[in-house]
């Protein structure tokens, strides 16, 4: 044990890859029981250990690492908890609009890391993994919990839309209001049906990754309802196809006992009347579903591509139901939900980007994995989260709510329904992968984001409010959680009502294609950083400075770049100074040369970038010394 024990640096020993496993399991396993910022740390540099050896690439091992790298992100998260920094308002509602805001920044990673990182307890790196898990599951029940508690108020308030939108009104809301302030503008509404949070991160860092990359809108930083990187919109209830889909289309809520038929949907798009105008008259506006939209392969039909390319519909739509459709698989089944994973997806973007329209990605709903999904009895005929309430002799049953008011369809002859309102129950035993119906985070709120093509060009020729800006990405997610490192300004009294920014950990390793730090999303057009001060001042003023960089438009993205990799401690990933710099990833290394030509006087290396591990280093000695100032 003690030869072994030693061995533990070895790049190729089958025990050092073992021992490493071991102790990140360890320490997995000791941040559960203290989740601590040293924690973290530690965590993340015995993370950053598995790098170095001969197995870390060995397709035996993917599963098992991305399980322990989503686990330290578990615990970054578990010591962040940026939902706890969101001002509550006074309404009795106002947990309803603090956790969805949350929940459409940072709440779909929390679920996308617990999906991944959930599995066995064996060995020592299981058993942490599992540790971090668990506790990770408890505080998302407690938040669960919150948001239906204060669901039902906001119901009961008349659903009040200044800064959470019902998916009845989100077409009017984003879609309209898109249109209406440029003749020129066309949109697809293109519908993930079943699609959450969770599967929608995921496939926004896939789009803004590839060469021909899809973001969210500088719009949105116009245009926003709330305060958070995305719109907050609320599925109706409950939170079925047939219910939220159908009000989603028809731009109304379904009435009470009405017949729900899915395959109107296109009736009920068509029928829209906030969308007519933006069709010609012979032209209604057209929606495909599954049958119409696709192949029987699963790939884009010829007729969906020529609706899309039809310059006489300002507005069309496509429903893609790849994430629903999975939902009926084995619980055993992992999917990664990126462009290439959905067939149809690539062809629907091309379409779209040759015939100029942005799109709408919207789900209708979202669901809970079958992770922790157990059976409950329910009295007369419920759907899979959902039954009717049956009325006053009607007896909820632990972890039920009873919802009934706008925004709520109730069956013929019911007064309203009972929805599950934690991810741990469903009526009936079906071994499905996912269901949806109930009340919780996962299933109400809905993503909704205007998505563009990144088309360079000359901005007085370009719309403003179509630039791509990079997706949002928490902190956390990268391992920070805490401040970053202070640079040299002149020191002012500190401010009453801002919290510090949150930044990179002390002695933090990145991972490949993981950054250790991100910014928030700048939703808005432009980043506005504060007046310069002090020796970044001088820096911006100097004249070596002046002179390598002509144009001040030039100089201030240097800046900009020097100040935010000094603010960081030198290092940053590339995801992460994409985000802060308003540059699309994958653009990030073309970004950095153009800044190299600036900084790298005579050969010196003073700004470098890493293509295999996707990082931006600064040397802070050396731009001093060639720049000939003190920062």
């Amino acid at each position: 044990p003690d030869i072994r024990a030693s061995l533990i640096g070895s790049d190729r020993l089958p025990c050092a890859w073992g021992g490493r496993l071991e102790r990140l399991g360890n320490l997995l396993a000791s941040g559960a029981a203290a989740p601590t910022t040293e924690a973290v740390a530690e965590a993340a540099g015995a993370l950053k250990a598995l790098e170095s050896h001969a197995w870390f690439q060995k397709s035996g091992q993917t599963r098992s690492v991305k399980r322990a790298e989503m686990a330290v992100r578990l615990l970054a998260w578990l010591v962040a908890r940026p939902d706890q920094e969101l001002e509550v308002g006074d309404a009795d509602y106002a947990d309803a609009v603090t956790l969805g805001r949350w929940y459409a920044e940072d709440g779909g990673f929390v679920d996308w890391a617990r999906r991944w990182a959930r599995g066995g307890s064996e060995g020592a790196l299981g058993r942490g993994t599992q540790a971090v898990v668990n506790l990770a599951d408890r505080e998302r029940g407690i938040l669960d919990a919150r948001f239906t508690k204060s669901l039902q108020r906001w119901i009961a308030a008349g659903r009040p839309s200044n800064r959470i939108v019902p998916i009845d009104q989100a077409l009017k809301r984003f879609g309209v209001t898109f249109l209406e302030q440029a003749k020129e503008r066309r949109l697809l509404v293109l519908l993930m049906d079943g699609m959450a949070w969770a599967q929608g991160v995921e496939l926004l860092q896939s789009l803004g990754n590839r060469s021909n990359a899809w973001a969210p809108l500088a719009w949105h930083g116009m245009q926003r309802p709330g305060e958070g990187a995305y719109p907050v919109v609320l599925a109706n209830l409950p939170t079925t196809t047939e219910v939220s889909r159908s009000a989603f289309f028809a731009g109304k809520e379904m009435p009470d006992g009405s017949t729900l038929n899915t395959q109107k949907d296109d009736d009920r798009f068509r029928d829209n009347k906030a969308l007519q105008p933006f069709c010609d008259p012979s032209s209604a506006p057209r929606l495909l579903l599954r049958a119409e939209g696709h192949t029987g392969d699963g790939s884009a039909s010829q007729e969906a591509l020529t609706l899309i390319a039809d310059p006489q519909r300002g507005v069309v739509g496509v429903v893609v139901n790849a994430i629903d459709a999975s939902l009926k698989g084995d619980p055993q089944e992992q999917h990664d939900w990126t462009v290439d994973s959905i067939r149809s997806l690539e062809a629907l973007l091309d379409a779209a980007r040759e015939a100029h329209r942005t799109v709408l990605l919207v789900a209708d709903h979202g669901h809970v994995p079958a992770d922790r999904l157990r059976t409950l009895s329910a009295p007369g005929q419920a759907g899979a989260r959902y039954r009717p309430w049956l009325g006053a002799g009607d007896t909820l049953q632990a972890g039920e709510m009873k919802f009934s008011g706008s925004g709520v369809y109730s069956p013929k002859g019911a007064e309203g329904v009972v929805l599950l309102a934690t991810e741990e129950l469903r009526y009936g035993a079906a071994a499905h992968a996912g269901e949806h119906g109930g009340a919780t985070l996962a299933e109400v709120v809905a993503p909704c984001v205007l998505i563009g093509w990144d088309e360079p060009g000359p901005d007085a020729l370009t719309d403003k409010a179509l630039k791509p800006r990079p997706a949002y990405v928490p902190d956390w997610w990268h391992f920070a959680v805490r401040a970053p490192v202070e640079i040299s300004r002149t020191p002012k009294p500190p401010s009453a009502t801002k919290k510090r920014p949150r930044g990179v950990l002390e002695g933090q390793l990145g991972l490949p294609q993981v950054a250790p730090d991100v910014a928030p999303v700048v939703t808005a057009l432009t980043v506005t950083l504060p007046a310069l001060e002090g020796p970044i001042a001088a820096f911006a003023a100097c004249e070596m400075l002046k002179a390598r960089a002509p144009k001040s438009s030039q100089r201030e993205d240097v800046v900009r770049a020097v100040e935010l990799l000094l603010a960081r401690g030198g290092a940053l990933a590339a995801e992460v100074f994409a985000q802060h710099l308003n540059v699309l990833p994958f653009r990030v290394e073309g970004y950095v040369r153009g800044l190299q030509e600036v900084l790298n006087v005579d050969g010196y290396a003073v700004l470098r970038f890493d293509n295999r591990a996707r990082q931006v280093f600064l040397e802070k000695a050396k731009l001093e010394q060639q720049f000939e100032v003190k920062l």
